[in-house]
């Protein structure tokens, strides 16, 4: 079945243009997400990125309300709140967990009470809820490549900094390291990754793609810089197979791509054991 079905595959990929962008999409996507996602785990805010896609649908539903793009109402938003988050994180000090509760809780006040006023097409933000793969035009197409593109390179400039700073914040800050500005600077950052994925994956599980590849790396990475490498390279077989077996099954490309890489975690933490099982025995005979 194997040797009929990847022809077919090819084939379809290169002959329907909705398919290319979403694949086109989705490599890029699946490129800076998890690049971002693994310096969220290691500062423990996994869960901001579930909250700056609670707001990016709030984002989205008020564009379509006023009859302004969606996708920029979105990525404005995801920035404001990215502002706001690094705002209250400072004010609440160590209960800064609370600034990621109650900007998730404003974000789902807004697009519920657009929804209820029925001022939203139901269908389109079924769309951004668990994401489409006849959503992605060129235009969006373009906009998921510049912002991928600006993500990719602040990350790689400001790489070692970002690093100090998830690593230890007051450590960074004694270092001279200007930890707040850069640390606005990188919660601006999750927000464009958060918009710009969210029309693929879905706003209900865009923070899974930021998550799950990062911890599939960090159960075998041995340096930082290993997970980041591994952390891409599991996030794009997900996104590939997901959108594969998506099209081909007909079920939602966000819910496919996040079973995917969950089924990837899984065989991660099966394998694990016998890999440490052999760096022991490789210890021993050295």
């Amino acid at each position: 079945m194997m040797h009929t079905v990847l022809p077919r595959i090819f084939l379809d990929i290169w002959q329907l243009g909705f398919l290319q962008r979403a694949f086109l999409a989705g490599l890029v996507v699946a490129a800076v997400c998890p690049a971002v996602g693994l310096f969220l785990v290691v500062r423990r805010l996994s869960l901001l990125g579930d909250c700056l896609a609670h707001v990016s649908l709030a984002g989205a539903a008020l564009g379509l309300a006023v009859g302004v793009n969606a996708n920029l109402g979105a990525m404005l938003a995801a920035l404001g709140a990215a502002t706001g988050l690094e705002y209250l994180r400072r004010a609440y000090g160590r209960q800064a967990d609370l600034a990621l509760a109650v900007t998730m809780a404003g974000g789902v006040g807004v697009a519920a009470v657009l929804t209820g006023l029925g001022r939203v097409n139901l269908t389109v933000v079924m769309g951004y809820l668990f994401g489409s793969l006849v959503a992605v035009n060129r235009e969006e197409l373009l906009l998921i490549a510049m912002i991928g593109g600006a993500v990719a390179v602040t990350l790689f400039v400001f790489y070692h900094k970002l690093f100090y700073l998830a690593l230890d914040e007051e450590g960074a800050r004694a270092a001279g390291i200007p930890a707040g500005p850069l640390s606005l600077c990188y919660l601006l950052l999750a927000g464009a990754a958060v918009s710009l994925t969210m029309r693929l994956v879905g706003a209900l599980l865009l923070a899974s793609l930021l998550t799950l590849p990062a911890a599939c790396a960090l159960a075998l990475a041995q340096s930082f810089r290993q997970a980041l490498l591994l952390s891409i390279a599991f996030a794009e077989t997900a996104t590939v197979a997901g959108l594969v077996l998506a099209y081909y099954l007909g079920t939602a490309p966000g819910g496919t791509i996040v079973l995917s890489a969950i089924g990837l975690l899984l065989l991660v933490l099966c394998f694990k054991p016998l890999m440490l099982y052999y760096r022991r025995r490789k210890q021993e005979g050295e």
